[in-house]
């Protein structure tokens, strides 16, 4: 889930869960939680995926309930009431859920989705942790009672901010040949192909930025998988047409959940390939070993014949 996407999808969470209640909290695994809520005219859930690709999206899938849920989950379910709002941090892949809790105390519930394994954190309005999925002693100390802080962040233009500073940026990169650095967030290869396609339709950095974010503020967004010169990628949004070269999402949720099914079968297949190859490796290890023993037994194949010439060996040396 990358950080234009991720940006997009708390958009929508803000759009659809906004206001609604909490009823259930219900952890799939470790790292995994998913949050039940009623919006005031259905039931819908938010899944939060913490450990290996983080991300989070809407599901419909049914979640049974654990007999005994974890300690993270029932502090949830006790603390955590109707949920306000829900922002992003433009640097990062950050999101606030914001809370109040069963006497309107604010609390907010922080999803982190960047690193080795993201996390999920409980912090009170005081800004103090409650607590968290995952607790991390060192540099950060992600632990119950400290204060919580976000990550030191890399000095980045948010591409929601000052148009003429990012204006510059782009054209700048864009003469040295490609959108795709770091100094501008959210980015991912698929937005850079799509801006650069833009450009390449005689759309100026203005008109393209202003598109953009029109298309963020009202979340009227256009999920799909796009193609470019043998790479692919997702969007939430188009700038141009792309014909037979991209496919379509019902929604920003379904463009994820593809997402995470086509990152687990390529570590699936990592996995098949790693196996593949250690078991290359202790056949060959084997195959050796197996003509030692062929070779052993070979030497060994006559023992009444070797039995003879030490009879002869030894009656020679006894004359």
């Amino acid at each position: 889930m990358d950080s234009v996407i991720f940006q997009a999808m708390a958009v929508e969470a803000q759009r659809k869960f906004s206001g609604s209640r909490l009823d259930k909290v219900v952890q799939l695994s470790a790292g995994t939680l998913v949050l039940k809520f009623w919006t005031g005219r259905e039931k819908a859930q938010l899944l939060f995926k913490a450990d290996g690709k983080a991300g989070f999206y809407q599901t419909r899938e049914v979640y049974p309930a654990p007999a005994r849920p974890p300690r993270f989950c029932q502090l949830l379910r006790a603390r955590l009431r109707r949920l306000t709002s829900v922002q992003a941090e433009p640097l990062d892949r950050v999101v606030h859920l914001h809370f109040t809790g069963p006497d309107q105390e604010p609390y907010d519930l922080v999803f982190e989705a960047f690193g080795a394994r993201g996390n999920l954190v409980l912090v009170d309005g005081a800004g103090r942790i409650v607590d968290l999925l995952f607790r991390e002693e060192g540099k950060r100390n992600l632990m119950p009672g400290e204060r919580y802080r976000l990550p030191e962040q890399k000095q980045r233009l948010s591409l929601f901010g000052d148009m003429r500073e990012l204006v510059v940026v782009l054209q700048a990169a864009e003469e040295q040949g490609g959108l795709e650095g770091d100094d501008i967030a959210p980015m991912s290869p698929a937005l850079a192909h799509e801006i650069t396609r833009a450009r390449q339709a005689g759309q100026s950095f203005s008109a393209i930025l202003t598109r953009i974010r029109d298309i963020f503020h009202a979340g009227r967004f256009t999920p799909m998988r796009v193609t470019w010169n043998g790479q692919s990628g997702f969007l939430p949004l188009t700038l141009s047409d792309h014909g037979d070269a991209a496919e379509e999402f019902a929604d920003l949720s379904a463009l994820v959940t593809a997402g995470l099914a086509e990152q687990k079968e390529e570590s699936a297949k990592d996995l098949a390939a790693r196996l593949a190859k250690v078991i290359k490796k202790q056949r060959k290890r084997l195959d050796k070993r197996l003509e030692h023993i062929a070779a052993e037994s070979e030497r060994q194949a006559e023992p009444e014949r070797f039995r003879i010439i030490g009879d002869l060996l030894l009656a020679n040396l006894q004359r």
